[in-house]
């Protein structure tokens, strides 16, 4: 696949789970290509995502923070257990959608807290954020299987 020419996936992550097809970077790179195949095309920079395993304050399960040509995502220790497989894939997908607004730049981290959405500057509390609706409808199940979950989204 073309997919790892145009973002490197770096972790080091002991991907625990048994009873699964993809390894991490496989899946990270597919999901990307489905949310924005324009990721991949000739022609784009290449970008990094970086991938971390990371004691996360409650309730917090996952965090995405970069720019256009790098995004790192922090995953809770907690979540890399069999047990948490479905939970995990939830988490997961919803960092890649903040990992694909933060590449094509529909999502910002700006200084002093504050983060840009589509051209507008935000301070509200998380919760209230625009770019959080279409990375809860983006959460995916166990399967790898779109659907809005009943999962507690932490934000």
């Amino acid at each position: 696949m073309t997919f790892k020419k145009m973002i490197h996936v770096y972790t080091d992550l002991n991907y625990p789970f048994t009873n699964i097809s993809k390894s991490l970077e496989e899946y990270s790179l597919e999901f990307l290509n489905m949310l924005a195949p324009e990721l991949f095309t000739e022609g784009n920079p290449i970008r990094e995502l970086e991938i971390n395993q990371l004691q996360l304050k409650k309730p917090f399960k996952g965090y995405a923070y970069g720019d256009s040509k790098e995004v790192v995502i922090e995953l809770d220790t907690g979540l890399f257990k069999d047990e948490c497989l479905e939970e995990f894939y939830e988490v997961l997908s919803h960092e890649l959608t903040h990992a694909k607004q933060l590449f094509l730049g529909e999502l910002k981290d700006l200084p002093a807290f504050q983060v840009e959405w589509l051209g507008e500057i935000y301070n509200a509390p998380h919760k209230e954020m625009p770019w959080e609706d279409e990375a809860i409808l983006r959460q995916v199940d166990g399967k790898g299987l779109a659907r809005i979950s009943s999962f507690k989204d932490p934000y």
